[in-house]
């Protein structure tokens, strides 16, 4: 496959935006334009840039074989790796950070570092979660970084698994179905949904193409459409009749369950009442005097009840980010 069909960063780059998020097929070459981008910034202006995964596991899987698929590009440069430094020439043009353990990254100065790319911000389904408070760790990470200068930005790589994420939810950006680019705080953020029509019929040419084409699968992998965003259980019209049963706090967000004896449902949302003693949370760092903090949430009575309107699929949502949630709290306490 030609690398001219691999994802090019000048139109997003165009916009000068701080927080780059790009959305886009599996495979469609995001991270390795990413790294043609940061390689070139150093061989013409000795710009450096950080390479961010989420976990340490993931920066030594992608550590060794770094510049395999792209050392070809720059014949005459020598393109190497040592423990955490990425070299160029041998000078130092790069850093590999692991999000999960960046705090013991605060002391260190980064006053040539330009660029940040995280690649694969978003989270597909699976036992790797996202960190607890990731969005403000990330954003110390930032300040750590860029501390008073406006020339650092940072890119943010996914493949279309979902739309629903905490950077998204904190900076409250919905993403135009209809647009390539949306643009949020005063075009501080720019999220683009990028579908390259020209990988699209290479990959349909390929026999693993062939096989996918038309399936779930297929969309996601080769149209850029969400993989695990179902509207299952998702109501377009809030139920009437709706009391308030209680509301968990989770990861810095908190969300309301009422009941609806009418339709014999529960209905999860945005909602909740400040005033109710039935707030809690299951995490010691979201505990604070306004939630009651239970352990072992599955063994509350009636949390109990709410699991078996989940396994009989009464329990309900106001949107794919409620249910996104509510999904998590779910994997957290063990509930599949």
């Amino acid at each position: 496959m030609e690398n001219s069909i691999f994802y090019n960063y000048n139109r997003i780059r165009s916009y000068n935006a701080l927080f780059n998020f790009i959305i886009s097929n599996r495979g469609g070459g995001k991270t390795y334009g990413a790294k043609k981008m940061c390689i070139n910034n150093f061989l013409k202006r000795k710009e450096q840039f950080v390479y961010v995964r989420r976990y340490k596991s993931e920066i030594k899987e992608v550590r060794d074989n770094f510049f395999s698929d792209i050392s070809q590009e720059f014949q005459g440069h020598e393109l190497t790796v040592n423990g955490s430094k990425i070299y160029i020439d041998g000078e130092i043009a790069g850093y590999f950070i692991a999000l999960s353990v960046s705090q013991k990254y605060k002391s260190t100065a980064y006053p040539f570092v330009t660029t940040i790319v995280y690649d694969e911000f978003i989270i597909d389904k699976g036992h790797i979660s996202y960190l607890s408070n990731e969005v403000e760790v990330f954003l110390d990470l930032f300040e750590t970084i860029a501390r008073k200068r406006d020339n650092v930005k940072a890119f943010f790589l996914a493949n279309n698994v979902t739309l629903v994420n905490p950077y998204f939810t904190y900076f409250d950006c919905v993403p135009k179905k209809d647009q390539r680019f949306t643009l949020a705080k005063n075009g501080n953020i720019i999220v683009e949904m990028f579908t390259d029509e020209e990988f699209i019929k290479e990959k349909e040419k390929t026999r693993f193409g062939q096989l996918i084409s038309g399936t779930k699968y297929g969309d996601y992998a080769i149209n850029n459409k969400s993989l695990r965003d179902s509207k299952a259980f998702i109501l377009d019209k809030k139920p009437k009749d709706l009391y308030f049963i209680l509301s968990i706090y989770f990861n810095g967000e908190e969300r309301g369950i009422y009941c609806s004896n009418s339709e014999g449902i529960y209905y999860c949302c945005k909602d909740f009442m400040e005033t109710s003693k039935n707030r809690f949370t299951i995490q010691s760092n979201d505990h604070d005097l306004n939630f009651i903090r239970i352990m072992q949430l599955r063994s509350f009575p009636i949390f109990q009840h709410i699991i078996r309107m989940f396994n009989v699929g009464k329990l309900t949502f106001d949107s794919i980010e409620t249910k996104t949630f509510f999904f998590e709290v779910f994997k957290t306490i063990g509930i599949k």
